[in-house]
């Protein structure tokens, strides 16, 4: 017999939350603000090799060597505007502002949104006969707490597993091991996790990771376009995944699977 699913985690970005701007956008704005003369295209363009090079350099936030949210940021900001050929005199001299600035809007809802079936399906999940636990399964800093909260949608997901804190981040099944020992549902365990489900929009760390933590997993796939750091490959091979294209189909899919 198919075990009822007891507990779902979400992935956060482009699966629960959405940047209000492109991230670009953003940062090119607060530039300005603190007399920063460059292109939104430049910024375009300096800003993933910045990330993936800190990324490289300080995994998982930083974590390892006591870095802050602030700290990790900081760098990626610093060497987005070195990318944008921003002289280096003018980066020191307006970085710390420009970061405080930054960090605010992505830590509150002024530089996020939520998707617009969030909500309902989070709402209907909890309606359901029995309903599943829900949390939260990000590669994210600690500022996402906030984000949620000023969101409204905080309390639906509890624990929040962010990769910043616990120290390693999807795919890594530790992620979920943590999620289903915070949870502490009686009866689920991590030897018995045929009751967990993993929504999220990313087919290597969200899909495969979690099939690969033996759980089930699906791969949310909205129509429109993603924000700046999502993965998105043009060699994807999706044959054999399933995938919804909203959180309706998230609810539609808990409630046959969890029917009598």
């Amino acid at each position: 017999m198919t075990a009822p699913i007891r507990l779902i985690t979400f992935d956060a970005f482009d699966t629960i939350v959405r940047p209000r701007l492109p991230i670009f956008v953003s940062y090119t704005q607060i530039f300005h603000k603190h007399n920063i003369d460059v292109s939104q295209d430049l910024v375009k363009r300096a800003f993933k090799p910045s990330f993936k090079k800190v990324e490289a350099e300080f995994p998982v936030y930083g974590k390892d060597v006591g870095m802050t949210p602030h700290d990790w940021w900081g760098k990626v900001i610093e060497g987005t505007l070195e990318g944008a050929g921003i002289p280096k005199d003018v980066t020191e001299k307006a970085l710390p502002g420009v970061v405080n600035d930054l960090m605010h809007r992505f830590g509150t809802d002024e530089g996020y949104d939520l998707f617009p079936d969030v909500l309902p399906a989070l709402e209907a999940l909890r309606s359901l006969p029995s309903p599943p636990r829900l949390a939260l399964v990000s590669n994210t800093d600690s500022r996402m707490h906030d984000v949620l909260s000023s969101l409204g949608v905080g309390h639906f997901l509890e624990p929040a597993i962010l990769s910043s804190e616990v120290g390693f981040e999807k795919p890594d099944q530790r992620v979920w091991e943590e999620a289903v020992r915070r949870t502490g549902l009686e009866g689920l365990d991590w030897e018995g996790r045929g009751g967990v489900l993993h929504v999220g929009d990313e087919l290597a760390a969200d899909y495969w990771g979690a099939k690969k933590a033996g759980i089930e997993a699906l791969l949310v796939r909205r129509q429109g376009e993603y924000s700046d750091g999502s993965r998105r490959e043009a060699t994807e091979i999706l044959a054999g995944v399933e995938i919804v294209s909203d959180f309706g189909g998230v609810v539609e899919w808990v409630r046959k699977r969890n029917s009598p």
